[in-house]
């Protein structure tokens, strides 16, 4: 009888060990089949086929709902098929569940952001794109995941780019400021004073974000800043000024420039006589002033002084509207946007050009300057007509346009056609 239960314990035990083999069978085996479909996935991802990427994702999640990578991998997917909830749904799953993983919530933040910006909701895909930042900005972030360095100085950049794009959108322009200035420190520039050796190699891309600066003869620094894209006909642009800036007299100049023919006509022939003194007066040594020299710089002087006489209304008008704009508070600053008619096709940039590919028959549609107050005023100004001092006709190819006015120190940038 004792002998009888012996055995009996003993079957018992026996069916307990193949049991929990059973068990971890079948786990290893579950953990083997999600390891292969998440594989699968990510090759459908990169062959751009999103549809089976979605079904093998799905089936990971089947098989263990707790897995985050399968989660993101079909957040991206459902964002290729354009089937936005989805996604959204996805990416927050990722983010909630990867609350101790900050690289790859930072991921899911700045893929749901940019489904809202596609989806029109600027102001969620900022709150996104922003909480993607802090936690990038954490000098713990990918360590506890085994992150390369470089993969996240990729996606720092990448976030800080679209969040400039959507800061500019909103007309949150510091903001938009502050990124560029972190691109710059991240070597993402086109300073031709300073330029990082990657930015003196030739390069065609998809575009992105563009900075640079340069200094006058008096020291002061205007930083510049564009962001454009491939397949966006939408071109945004910031200048920082100078804080010592006059940016009432710009304004009113650019007002002027657009509603007074005549004044527009004044600063032409003003400029290039001007130009024609300074010529003068470089050649000249002032300890010795030629007869020739001295009545040529008085004729210049004439010439001036005929000028003020035949533009004295237009002039007076000019100064009449600066004191009208003077007094505000105006940062120094300034967000141009243009738009054409066609989306861009490519990107090229050297150290001191940069070049932006765009279909034949590519028109400018409108061209704007927004100026902003410490206040809170904004003052928009159609620039459509007068970009580059007026001289280029809208109804002309942008890549026909003499656009040589708009180099800053010895950086500009040149439309060309893409056949």
């Amino acid at each position: 009888m004792k002998q009888l239960e012996k055995m009996k314990r003993s079957l018992f035990y026996l069916l307990l060990v193949l049991a929990a083999l059973a068990v971890l069978t079948a786990c290893g085996s579950k953990a083997a089949m999600a390891a292969d479909k998440i594989e699968l996935g990510q090759k459908y991802l990169t062959e751009l086929n999103y549809t089976e990427a979605v079904a093998a994702f799905t089936e990971v999640i089947k098989i263990d709902p707790s897995n985050i990578e399968a989660y993101a991998g079909r957040a991206e997917a459902y964002k290729g098929l354009k089937q936005y909830e989805e996604a959204k749904a996805d990416y927050t799953t990722v983010i909630e569940k990867a609350d101790d993983m900050p690289y790859t919530q930072a991921q899911a933040y700045a893929g749901r952001a940019e489904v809202y910006d596609l989806t029109d909701d600027t102001t969620a895909a900022e709150s996104d794109y922003s909480a993607a930042l802090g936690l990038l900005e954490n000098e713990d972030v990918g360590k506890k995941e085994n992150i390369a360095e470089k993969l996240i100085r990729e996606l720092k950049i990448k976030v800080l780019q679209f969040h400039a794009e959507v800061c500019m959108k909103l007309g949150l322009y510091d903001k938009a400021m502050e990124d560029y200035a972190k691109l710059e420190e991240l070597g993402v520039n086109m300073s031709e004073d300073d330029a990082p050796e990657s930015s003196q190699q030739d390069e065609s891309s998809a575009g992105g974000a563009y900075v640079w600066s340069y200094t006058d003869d008096e020291g002061n620094v205007t930083q510049m800043l564009l962001t454009v894209q491939a397949g966006s006909d939408q071109l945004n642009a910031a200048v920082e000024y100078p804080p010592e800036a006059e940016v009432g007299s710009m304004i009113a100049y650019y007002k002027m420039q657009k509603n007074d023919p005549e004044l527009l006509q004044a600063q032409k022939e003003m400029q290039k006589l001007s130009e024609k003194g300074s010529k003068v007066s470089a050649q000249i040594d002032p300890n010795h002033v030629t007869e020739a020299q001295m009545k040529e710089l008085e004729a210049i002087s004439a010439q001036w002084e005929a000028l003020e006489a035949k533009y004295g209304d237009a002039i007076q008008r000019y100064e009449n509207e600066m004191e009208k704009w003077a007094g505000i508070d105006w940062k120094p600053q300034v967000i141009e946007t243009l738009v054409l008619s066609h989306p861009v096709s490519r990107v090229e940039k050297t150290s001191d050009v940069l070049y932006i590919y765009v279909p034949t028959g590519t028109k400018l549609v409108t061209g704007q300057m927004t100026f902003t107050s410490y206040s809170g005023r904004a003052e928009t100004i159609d620039m459509t007509d007068s970009l580059y001092g007026g001289i280029n006709d809208p109804a002309t190819p942008i890549y026909e346009w003499d656009t040589s006015s708009d180099a800053n120190g010895s950086f500009r940038i040149e439309f060309r056609e893409d056949k």
